[in-house]
């Protein structure tokens, strides 16, 4: 790795490559979004969701959208496919260390929709949360059913839209959604678990419980702990070897943010031995899932041949192209031109 690629907060500097600075590419985009904790090395990226942000907040609604309803919640919920006879969720019960189904003594009890369903319900709820207008009452009658008969993803959902947009259903609402997200996590419930690092002011709490969310299989909290782990933020200790474990975790799974950030570690050599080939292999992946920072990395990449990454122009134009049609191209060029973007 070239000297001075990592400066303390993983920024490239200036002189690392020539006179060129990657065009302000970070070589990490280190991030754990524990709500009111945001660590976002990539400032730009920040600055620029937040002027998105703004945008679609200051849209008006349009002529003719109405609010959406309890009864059209039943009915979007009524489309779901369930087999006649068949119960909405699936049973897994069974002794710790114990492989049989439904034993007496059980001591873990965890129990969960149908995938496809799951997706659907998720679906179902983000269309009707499109509307700006969407009362919670139609959101909680797809879920209510499911959550009734004790499913952990259906009462982590439910939670989670409640307080993801910002519902306000009075004291008693709050409470029992609150509830429910403990009593989830309290199961062995992994998103549940990672939700409830919100719950938490900033302090071994909060970083002890997304710990346990990690270890529970939490995709967002393997990911956030590579974060921490490559930055130090926070009260654990600042290490590169287990941030490429934790980012590993993630990228194995799919996540396109941890594929990315473990992609520019093997290209910087930290944490791990240095592999371009390798390097190259995640970022690839990440690309596959649209990630709109990796098409401009790549280009650059293939176009100046960065840390042993061959040169292609081919290659380089066609990220470049990919990148033309993103959403952040279009914020950058609108911000500082074309040529900055």
């Amino acid at each position: 790795m070239p000297d001075g690629a990592v400066a303390d907060q993983f920024r490239i500097e200036p002189a690392v490559v020539g006179e060129v600075d990657l065009l302000g590419h970070q070589p990490v985009e280190h991030r754990a979004d524990l709500g009111c904790r945001m660590i976002h090395l990539d400032r730009e990226r920040r600055s620029l969701g937040e002027e998105a942000q703004g945008q679609r907040e200051g849209g008006q609604q349009s002529e003719g959208e109405d609010s959406f309803t309890h009864d059209e919640g039943q009915s979007m919920r009524s489309h779901l496919p369930l087999a006649s006879g068949t119960e909405p969720r699936q049973w897994a019960s069974c002794r710790i260390g114990d492989n049989t189904a439904g034993s007496g003594n059980c001591i873990l009890s965890i129990v969960s929709m149908d995938t496809q369903i799951k997706n659907q319900l998720v679906e179902a709820t983000r269309l009707l949360l499109e509307n700006e207008s969407a009362e919670w009452i139609a959101v909680e009658a797809l879920w209510r059913p499911y959550v009734d008969q004790g499913d952990l993803d259906a009462q982590f959902h439910l939670a989670d839209f409640y307080f993801d947009y910002g519902f306000d259903e009075g004291p008693q609402k709050d409470r029992e959604l609150r509830e429910l997200l403990l009593e989830a996590a309290g199961r062995g419930h992994p998103d549940s678990s990672y939700r409830l690092c919100r719950q938490y002011p900033e302090g071994p709490e909060r970083d002890a419980q997304l710990l346990k969310a990690g270890e529970l299989g939490s995709l967002e909290a393997q990911r956030d702990l590579g974060a921490l782990f490559a930055t130090g933020d926070w009260t654990g200790p600042h290490d590169s070897v287990r941030a490429t474990e934790w980012y590993r975790r993630a990228a194995e799974r799919g996540h396109p943010d941890a594929q990315y950030n473990l992609g520019f570690m093997y290209l910087l050599g930290d944490g791990v031995q240095s592999d371009p080939q390798e390097g190259l292999r995640w970022l690839l992946l990440s690309a596959g899932q649209g990630n709109e920072h990796c098409f401009r990395l790549l280009a650059d990449l293939y176009r100046n041949g960065y840390y042993g990454v061959p040169a292609d122009s081919l290659e380089a134009e066609r990220w470049d192209n990919e990148y033309r049609k993103t959403e952040l191209y279009r914020l950058r060029e609108k911000k500082w031109g074309a040529e900055k973007a």
